[in-house]
């Protein structure tokens, strides 16, 4: 996660990082370490949520094949 946060960071169009965790553990890890980043970065549990936090306008069929990679 440190690694693809330090990667993306760099890129100066993004507005919001939005990861999506399979695991009730690295989530609790994940948590701490958001909260002493500085820019927009969420974290969620479902393709659902990571749909929601993005608000982009494709639909949701859209999003589930660009995310299936």
């Amino acid at each position: 996660m440190i690694n693809l946060v330090k990667e993306y960071s760099k890129k100066d169009n993004q507005k919001i990082g939005v990861y999506m965790i399979d695991s009730p553990m690295e989530s609790a890890y994940v948590k701490i370490f958001f909260k002493a980043l500085q820019k927009g970065r969420d974290y969620c549990l479902t393709q659902g949520k990571a749909y929601s936090l993005l608000q982009l306008k494709v639909s949701y069929d859209k999003f589930q094949d660009l995310i299936n990679i």
